[in-house]
């Protein structure tokens, strides 16, 4: 008898160490759309720096997993990259209709908009528009 493992004790590992994703089914997933949509709208509790899961979950009365899953199966993006680009629209719509946005520190503006520090707003926003906050504010004002 070998020390390599079984098909089946492999599988068994395997499903450990890659668990299938919760799958939501379409009552679920209406509902919390509907509940995100008005919380990102009406709440905005992802500007809030420290913002967690489980302060959304709590926000909106649904479970941590469930909208762990909706967010991973709706948007493609991990939880933090989602309220980062929450932020970041915020911040593109606060440049558009605010003129008096340039005349914050990049280290002011991201704490504004829930960042911790003026590096992880630079990284985010680069991440997701290839610019940084200064550029993005000068493209605003020409």
């Amino acid at each position: 008898m070998s020390g390599s493992p079984t098909n089946e004790e492999s599988k068994e590992t395997e499903d450990k160490e890659n668990p299938r994703p919760y799958q939501l089914n379409q009552q679920q997933r209406q509902t919390i759309s509907e509940k995100l949509n008005h919380w990102k709208e009406k709440e905005k509790g992802f500007l809030n720096q420290g913002f967690t899961l489980r302060d959304l979950s709590d926000q909106i009365s649904i479970p941590s997993y469930q909208v762990s899953a909706f967010i991973n199966q709706e948007f493609d993006r991990s939880f933090n990259d989602y309220i980062n680009d929450l932020r970041i629209d915020h911040f593109m719509n606060q440049i558009k209709n605010d003129p008096r946005t340039a005349n914050f520190t990049i280290q002011s503006i991201g704490e504004e908009i829930g960042f911790r520090s003026r590096t992880s707003f630079i990284a985010a926003l680069k991440k997701r528009t290839g610019n940084t906050p200064s550029e993005l504010i000068g493209k605003a004002d020409s």
